[in-house]
Order: structure tokens, then C-alpha cells, then sequence
């Protein structure tokens, strides 16, 4: 239970501090990327992934990808924002940490 609660925590502060230090999202993300990498692999003996190939899974999580890279800009935000979300690099960062951080999310609120 404590190798889950570590890495959410990690995950969660992680982008937080480094956004507060250095006001760059690009740099905030690739902390939180890293650090949530090394505490899975902190961890890893407590994690017990099975694969399991759904394609219904598969097709929401293509879509939610899509509409949360398609719609960047095109709704409201509070404050100046000055990254594009189009550019490649910062698309490859969120699959990255999409793949990095989601089933570690998912796996401690459906596992407790």
C-alpha cells in the first residue's frame, strides 16, 4: 500500500514543484516523467501489472488522447499561455507520461 501512496504523491509534487521553480511546463513535465519513473522503479517489486489486451480500453484511451491534444487552445484559460501544444516534442512528452502515470493511477484506485 505504501509503494502506491509513494508513487501518486510523487507524481502529484513533482510537476507542482518543479512548475513553481522554474515556470516552464516543458521542464515541469519531463520532472514529473522522471521522478514518477524512478519511484516505479523504486518499486517495482510491489507492483504486480498482469497485461491485458481490451480493445474497448484501448479505443477511450485513443480517444481521450486525441481530445486532450486536439483541444488545447480551443477553450478558456486563466493567465497567459504561452506553450504550443502542437509542437512534437511536447506532444511525445504527454503520451509519455500518459503512459507513466495512468495505469499507476488507475491501479491505486481500483486495487483499494
Amino acid at each position: 500500500m505504501f509503494s502506491y501512496f509513494a508513487t501518486l504523491i510523487t507524481t502529484l509534487v513533482s510537476f507542482n514543484i518543479f512548475y513553481y521553480l522554474t515556470r516552464d511546463l516543458t521542464i515541469s513535465l519531463l520532472a514529473q516523467l522522471i521522478f514518477t519513473s524512478l519511484a516505479l522503479f523504486h518499486f517495482r517489486k510491489d507492483f504486480r501489472f498482469r497485461i491485458k489486451w481490451d480493445l474497448l480500453a484501448a479505443a477511450a484511451g485513443f480517444i481521450i488522447f486525441a481530445v486532450w491534444i486536439f483541444l488545447e487552445g480551443r477553450y478558456p484559460v486563466i493567465g497567459n499561455y504561452e506553450i504550443s501544444a502542437f509542437s512534437s516534442f511536447n506532444i511525445m512528452l504527454k503520451l509519455m507520461i500518459g503512459v507513466a502515470i495512468i495505469p499507476v493511477v488507475e491501479e491505486f484506485f481500483t486495487r483499494f
